[in-house]
């Protein structure tokens, strides 16, 4: 059985559960290594929230198979280095001479193209669920995780809003996209933590730089309107225009939500202490920036406690969630012990509510 351990509860003797990787996605500690004092202190220095442990390796539930990731480690590892190239240059995208460039921009949205079709194949037998725990963020690579994970949770809002998989892919690609404009001002900028008000001015400008260059392309509106409005917020207060919730596309108010989640939940320059998947949702739908329907939509499908998760029950016992269940994201398998609580189906089960995650 695996657990999601935070850096702080993480001790010598653990023994890892999945792979980690460093800030340039090279093998750092492979599955089944015992941590030690130095292991562990790399792996805080590095910005993980924490690690996936083995514990009772004597007790496997055979009769719960666990779900298969989204992407395997070497898949999204494909897709970071991906995203990588690409953000090297913000002149070069749009350069009908730069051969090299172009392959790279077709490589990136054939993986969009591969996601989406994944996500709907997933959605449409009832099967899609996203369990957001994310490799290490830096300064150096936040920005590619980003915009991956953006990319995905916009992708599965879309289908969940009934869209065509026509639409859920040109969003998927305004999500992937979605600032890629702070290119232009170099990472030395986007990468800082603290920036003077007029560097703050001209940051914002990203969503229409690139707007303008995805225009110039003739990408379609649900892409380059994505990308233009992902800033906007539904009380008006947004940027570059400050529309209000009528007058945000339906493409932009869904990469908003979905850039704004994966913000509140991951390390990224801007936040050194990310939230909690359920804290997070709960954020959201108190703070009455982002579309109601969008959000409806997302908590069909975001996990609020992710396999691994330690939760507190409505009983008093402490427990581990094993596995989510597809339209019941808050009624997960949860091991308390050696005994398998399915909150989902058990009539046993029917008043037991999780309390919390166990931090």
């Amino acid at each position: 059985m695996i657990e999601f351990v935070k850096i702080k509860n993480l001790k010598p003797g653990d023994r890892l559960a999945k792979t980690v990787y460093n800030d340039r996605l090279q093998l750092l500690l492979k599955a089944g290594n015992v941590l030690t004092i130095k292991s562990i202190q790399t792996i805080s220095e590095l910005g993980y929230k924490g690690c996936y442990v083995e514990h009772n390796e004597e007790f496997r539930r055979e009769d719960v198979p666990l779900a298969e990731p989204l992407l395997d480690d070497m898949e999204e590892i494909a897709v970071i280095r991906k995203l990588q190239a690409l953000f090297s240059s913000a002149e070069a995208f749009y350069d009908p001479m730069n051969i090299e460039f172009q392959r790279r921009r077709n490589d990136i949205e054939a993986s969009v193209s591969e996601l989406t079709d994944k996500i709907s194949s997933l959605y449409h037998n009832g099967e899609f669920l996203y369990e957001v725990e994310d490799y290490v963020r830096t300064s150096h690579n936040w920005i590619f995780h980003h915009s991956l994970n953006t990319c995905i949770v916009s992708i599965g809002i879309a289908f969940n809003l009934g869209l065509s998989r026509e639409e859920a892919g040109e969003i998927g690609v305004g999500a992937i996209y979605h600032d890629y404009g702070k290119v232009y001002f170099g990472p030395e900028l986007y990468n800082r933590e603290e920036l003077s008000e007029e560097e703050k001015t001209l940051l914002k400008q990203h969503p229409e730089k690139m707007f303008r260059v995805l225009q110039a392309l003739r990408y379609p509106v649900n892409t380059s309107y994505a990308v233009w409005q992902h800033h906007e917020k539904a009380d008006g207060t947004g940027y570059p225009n400050g529309l209000d919730i009528g007058k945000i596309t339906l493409p932009a108010q869904i990469v908003s939500l979905a850039s704004a989640f994966d913000n509140l939940i991951n390390i990224q320059v801007y936040n050194k202490e990310p939230m909690d998947q359920k804290d997070a949702l709960e954020y959201l739908q108190g703070c009455n920036l982002y579309s109601v329907d969008c959000m409806r939509a997302m908590f069909r499908f975001i996990v609020p406690y992710p396999v691994g998760s330690g939760v507190l029950l409505s009983t008093g016992q402490k427990g581990v969630v094993l596995k989510n269940v597809p339209g019941m994201v808050l009624r997960p398998y949860v091991l308390v012990g050696r005994d398998l609580y399915d909150l989902a189906h058990e009539p046993r089960c029917m008043n037991v509510t999780i309390m919390e995650r166990i931090k």
